[in-house]
């Protein structure tokens, strides 16, 4: 039922993009040098909007959810694994959508692109993707929903439901449906659980585009008496670790490398507000029998104390001696050099790296110190 969930949900644009976070973070640490050995090509992107962890550890939760008692908006409500509030709704977005992207493309005649924002915080005890755990859907009086192929393209500041998020994490942002004229102004929101037997939740649409202020959950801290290599008692920077058929040590990090990439290439974009580039040095070498490509093989993400994911789509663009991920590499061979990416500043001094398989039926997920 995951899989067949994930298949539907990328399918749909609405979660394409993510934009920045809306909380102000620390200042910025002194920047340090790096050195050329290879240029990587990605693209900069920004982050997906978290929110700070709140002075409460419990959020007030939903009775009812059902058509006949939707559960309001502003009010949480638990969706098998996770807790979902509705914080805000548009009923016309679609001039808003079609500057987003220039190949979207605009509703049919009689529809409109009608946008909900919500977020979505991990409620259980273990990390997980959102889009594994909810869907999202709507419904008017025609009775018919509309589901994730009914997606509007790529989104302003669109929910990113790919992301990991670590117990009491929160990722907020927009969903949208393309609806029909009749629908628009008297949907509800259908949250499902991904199980066989799902529970079903429904919420209420809010009154105003303006996003309604909500207490969110504070972020389940690390065990620092947890296993060696854990997210609280990560391997230290220097050691080796294995992943798959690779050795990979952490060479080092620079804090505040965004002087250093903005000067690598003039097309580079400046971090977010609040973000700035974080560059870490790694060396990986392949152990196995034939060849392999690192970019394919391990995925590299980081993780502060608000506990979402730092991924490939918070890259900072191309970096000075960044490492060569698709590179053919033979058995005792070493790739070297660096990643990045574009973090809230107030997360900074807690950030750690972590690693896994990326193809592989083996979870097993491997952190490491960046001090």
């Amino acid at each position: 039922m995951v899989a067949l969930g994930i298949v539907m949900f990328a399918v749909a644009a609405c979660t394409a993009e993510s934009t920045e976070s809306t909380v102000a973070g620390s200042a910025a640490p002194e920047a340090s040098t790096t050195s050329v050995v290879s240029e990587s090509s990605t693209t900069t992107t920004t982050a997906a909007t978290t929110t700070a962890p709140s002075t409460t550890t419990t959020t007030t939760m939903a009775v009812g959810g059902t058509f006949e008692d939707p559960v309001d908006p502003g009010v949480w409500a638990r969706v098998g694994g996770v807790d979902v509030v509705v914080l805000a709704v548009d009923t016309d977005v679609a001039d808003e959508v079609l500057d987003e992207k220039q190949f979207n493309d605009p509703p049919a005649e009689g529809n409109r692109f009608v946008m909900w924002r919500v977020a979505v915080a991990n409620a259980g005890e273990e990390v997980t993707a959102s889009l594994g755990e909810v869907s999202f859907s709507v419904v008017g009086p025609s009775a018919v929903a509309y589901d994730a192929f009914a997606g509007c393209g790529v989104l302003p500041d669109g929910l990113d439901m790919f992301r990991d998020v670590f117990p009491g994490g929160s990722l907020e942002g927009n969903v949208c449906w393309e609806v029909s004229e009749d629908d628009a102004e008297s949907l509800v929101l259908l949250a499902d659980e991904f199980s066989f037997t799902g529970e079903r939740v429904v919420f209420a649409a809010a009154d105003s585009a303006t996003p309604i202020e909500v207490a969110y959950p504070t972020p389940v801290p690390p065990d620092p008496d947890g296993p060696s290599g854990s997210r609280g008692n990560p391997n230290p920077l220097g050691d080796t670790v294995t992943i798959g058929d690779w050795d990979v040590s952490v060479t080092g990090m620079v804090e505040d490398a965004t002087d250093a990439v903005l000067a690598e290439n003039q097309f580079n974009d400046p971090p977010a507000e609040d973000h700035q580039f974080v560059i870490v040095g790694i060396d990986a070498t392949y152990t196995g029998t034939d060849s392999d490509t690192l970019g394919f093989s391990v995925s590299f993400n980081a993780v502060g104390p608000l506990a979402v994911s730092y991924t490939g789509e918070d890259s900072c663009g191309v970096i000075p001696d960044g490492v060569d991920s698709f590179a053919e590499v033979f058995s005792g061979g070493t790739v070297t050099g660096n990643l990045c990416w574009s973090v809230r500043s107030d997360e900074v001094d807690d950030l750690v790296m972590y690693l896994r398989e990326s193809i592989s039926f083996d979870d097993t997920t491997v952190f490491v110190g960046l001090r």
